[in-house]
């Protein structure tokens, strides 16, 4: 979860460098790459606090999901008008630096708040048939999941 939010912030930090550069491809290289990245982030970031949800919680998960899918949507309507407001009041680069910048302290914040080590003991615990867990790659190595791994981080990427 962290990986993806601090992914997402410092993605969103670059963006503020488009300004820097030539109009036309560069310009456009570089917002596209950074999209791209910014949507790996997202989907790292919102895969992970499901689950994370589904393991604090596992009696109340509808209802956090719930809540989380409202902020989410929340963001969605306030993002627009906030980032237009702050590109008035300081120019182009401001949404961004001040957006990701925002997001680091948060990222931190949710590392001292859910110890991961804790969130694994208790996966752990839970395992009663001897499941391991799967690494990350091995996962990535099935052609299925790794179709929707790109098709989730293309999909975060047309949201915002």
């Amino acid at each position: 979860y962290i990986a993806g939010v601090v992914i997402v912030s410092l993605s969103t930090i670059s963006f503020a460098v488009a300004d820097a550069l030539p109009a036309g491809w560069p310009f456009t290289g570089w917002c596209l790459l950074m999209r791209l990245v910014q949507g790996f982030g997202s989907a790292l970031e919102e895969t992970a606090a499901y689950a994370l949800i589904a393991d604090v919680d596992p009696e109340r998960v509808s209802f956090l999901l719930g809540i989380t899918e409202m902020s989410t949507g929340l963001g969605y309507m306030v993002g627009p008008p906030l980032g237009g407001w702050l590109f008035s009041i300081g120019g182009f680069r401001t949404p961004f630096l001040l957006l990701g910048v925002l997001l680091l302290p948060a990222a931190a914040l949710i590392h001292q708040r859910v110890p991961p080590e804790l969130c694994r003991q208790e996966a752990l615990e839970k395992h009663e048939d001897g499941e391991r867990d799967v690494p990350l790659g091995d996962l990535l190595r099935n052609p299925q999941i790794l179709l929707i791994a790109v098709a989730s981080v293309l999909a975060n990427s047309d949201y915002a």
